[in-house]
């Protein structure tokens, strides 16, 4: 096994760098010689070849010279006068390059320290999670609560699958059945009303149409939300159970405004 450390530290030594900048360079040629004799090795090359090839990278001087300038100086790339095409298109390859070896070598970091990395992404995690429930909270109840009364004591209900593992799953509607059969055996809730989820619609009047959003729900409600019309009436109990009768439907004032004004 070739001990490229020692390869690179002799051929540097005459630059004498400081201690950081050298063990820093050390670490990125020696791990670059690592892989290139791995990459000729593994394409037929004998272990005499690979290795004389791999060290004729280090015969140039003036490259081991510009890599201990940004070891010291930790410059990303060198200005260029702006409005040069050429010297534009160089400092890109140049900040690329730089970009490219950079990953790099932060990818050999991670992978000879897995478990710090895994720490920090566990970090990261659990506070970015703490953050985004705390906001939702406060967002929910403070910033945003929902505009009926009591809304803390609203609970949603709903179905899940038995055999799935994932907690985060959106829950399954409830047919209509069910939702009779819930409110017949209730011995928990005040009241229980369905709803479905939000489908467009189309108001035609006097000539005129405007979209809107709506939703089908039960006949109770609007009683279990807490609410009470600004005008006319919400639905009676008997206009959810009787088949085939007459469509009613209730409008927001924001949307009736709309409608008033398209249409009257």
């Amino acid at each position: 096994m070739h001990d490229w450390k020692r390869i690179v530290q002799d051929r540097i030594a005459p630059l004498r760098l400081e201690p950081t900048a050298e063990s820093d360079l050390v670490e990125e040629f020696s791990q670059h010689l690592e892989d290139r004799y791995r990459e000729l090795r593994s394409g037929g090359a004998s272990d005499e070849e690979a290795y004389r090839n791999a060290i004729s990278e280090l015969d140039d001087t003036y490259p081991l010279r510009k890599e201990s300038g940004r070891a010291q100086h930790v410059a990303k790339y060198d200005p260029v006068p702006v409005g040069d095409a050429r010297t534009d298109s160089l400092a890109v390859g140049k900040f690329m390059e730089v970009l490219w070896r950079d990953l790099r070598y932060a990818a050999r970091i991670m992978r000879k320290t897995p478990l710090f990395v895994l720490f920090v992404v566990l970090t990261l995690g659990l506070g970015i999670g703490a953050n985004t429930t705390v906001f939702t909270v406060i967002n929910t109840l403070i910033l945003n609560p929902l505009p009926v009364p009591d809304s803390s004591g609203l609970a949603a209900v709903g179905l899940m699958k038995a055999r799935s593992t994932s907690k985060s799953s959106a829950p399954q509607p409830l047919s209509y059945a069910d939702l009779k059969d819930y409110q017949a055996r209730n011995r928990v809730f005040s009241s229980l009303a369905g709803y479905t989820s939000s489908r467009p619609v189309t108001l035609q009047a006097a000539g005129a149409s405007e979209g809107m959003f709506s939703e089908l729900v039960t006949g109770n409600y609007f009683s279990t939300l807490g609410l009470k019309p600004a005008a006319g009436r919400f639905f009676l109990p008997d206009e959810d159970t009787t088949p085939g009768a007459h469509p009613v439907a209730v409008m927001k004032l924001r949307d009736l405004a709309i409608a008033l004004r398209r249409c009257g």
